[in-house]
């Protein structure tokens, strides 16, 4: 499984990951740079992940880094937090993923009517 590791320099936060014969989705745009034996790609998605991208306004495309080596993303000004699933779901506000192994289901929540009026949340 990917090593994630949280770093700080200079007042910015980033994240480093660690592959070993594995993979990494990142956010489009997430990665800095890699090294080592590491291939990128960018898989279509579905006809209902472009769907829902065009409802949404998420990005369509999750880049994939695979193989061995170290993968950096890019740093930013606001922290990073890893979430351990075990299994559970969490729904993030819109901008917070960043990056997770090939295990994490990443999709699109929708909220219920009263939820989405009165949360100040909004539907999706």
């Amino acid at each position: 499984m990917a090593k994630f590791e949280i770093k700080t320099r200079d007042l910015m936060h980033y994240v480093e990951v660690t592959l070993e014969n594995d993979a990494v989705r990142t956010e489009a745009g997430a990665a800095q740079y890699w090294r080592g034996h590491i291939e990128m790609t960018s898989p279509m998605p579905s006809v209902g992940g472009m769907l829902k991208s065009a409802i949404t306004g998420n990005k369509i495309f999750r880049p994939v880094y695979k193989g061995t080596g170290t993968v950096m993303l890019a740093p930013r000004f606001h922290e990073f937090v890893e979430i351990d699933l075990k299994g559970n779901k969490v729904v993030l506000e819109k901008g917070a993923y960043w990056a997770s192994d090939m295990g994490v289901d990443v999709d699109v929540h929708v909220n219920n009517i009263s939820s989405g009026l009165f949360s100040g949340e909004g539907f999706i």
